[in-house]
């Protein structure tokens, strides 16, 4: 009797213990939960923040990338800008009389450097005819920021010292927005308002079809027909704007000016002595 009551007190101690350890086994096992949810750090937060920076990020990039920072006016007879980001990439591109607007869908020229795209331009076959007949092309280097203007006008004028008849200039962004209103490129409305400034009655429509050339003829005329003074404020050796300064003392073989425009050198001169916002409308008509 007294082995068979002591058999059922060890089953029932036996149940007890096991009882407190399964007991303690599952504390343990909640507080290692508790302690591992607690220690982890919520993603849904952290995904989110990052979704909103790599959207930041990409629009900036975006924004910087089809911005222009400088646009390049060619002008010759095809008329063309080239809208130029902070990567010195093409990345616009817009023709602004037929010729132009054929030469711009021909070439290959956005997302290439700049100077590629110039040396494009130069090396086809539409303005290679051009350059044949001894015409001039002018370029215009447009920028509102003195260092960045400066800068690709250098760059520009390395990329075509090696070709004849072709002219650098520089200048701002005040009075393109007339110019395209007007349906002329920056560096020919330039022109068509230094034509109308010395008495000419040429028609925006009539500059459209022009070669730079027969534009600069012209100015050279009208500048003979006021015995040299009409030219503007440029003095003997470099004139102060484009165009200005080339009466008859800079004509011909004597002439300084006529010189530089017959061996192609390349001026730095500034668009900005008659720039102001529709001057067109303002004061020519």
């Amino acid at each position: 009797m007294n082995n068979r009551f002591k058999c059922v007190f060890d089953k029932i101690h036996a149940e007890e213990d096991l009882k407190e350890k399964t007991k303690a086994y599952l504390r343990s096992r909640m507080l290692k939960g508790r302690a591992s949810v607690s220690g982890r750090i919520p993603l849904r937060p952290l995904v989110a923040v990052a979704s909103v920076l790599i959207f930041i990020f990409v629009t900036a990039g975006f924004r910087f990338y089809f911005t222009p920072s400088v646009v390049i006016s060619i002008d010759i007879n095809p008329s063309i800008e080239l809208g130029i980001n902070g990567l010195n990439r093409v990345i616009s591109v817009t023709g602004y009389n037929n010729d132009g607007k054929k030469l711009a869908a021909s070439l290959p020229l956005r997302h290439k450097k700049y100077g590629d795209a110039l040396d494009l331009i130069m090396s086809s076959e539409q303005i290679g005819e051009y350059f044949r007949r001894d015409e001039v092309m002018a370029v215009t280097v447009i920028s509102n920021e003195g260092n960045r203007g400066n800068e690709v006008l250098n760059g520009v004028k390395k990329c075509t010292s090696s070709r004849r008849n072709i002219y650098c200039y520089s200048g701002s962004f005040a009075g393109t927005e007339c110019a395209h209103e007007a349906g002329l490129s920056r560096g020919k409305y330039q022109a068509f308002l230094r034509l109308r400034s010395m008495g000419s009655v040429v028609s925006e429509d009539e500059i459209k079809g022009m070669t730079m050339k027969e534009i600069r003829d012209m100015i050279l005329s009208l500048s003979d027909s006021d015995d040299g003074t009409a030219g503007g404020s440029g003095d003997a050796d470099m004139p102060g704007e484009p165009y200005a300064g080339y009466g008859r003392k800079n004509r011909g073989n004597g002439g300084k000016h006529g010189g530089r425009w017959g061996r192609g050198e390349h001026g730095g001169l500034r668009l900005d002595g008659f720039q102001d916002a529709c001057v067109r409308k303002n004061t020519l008509e």
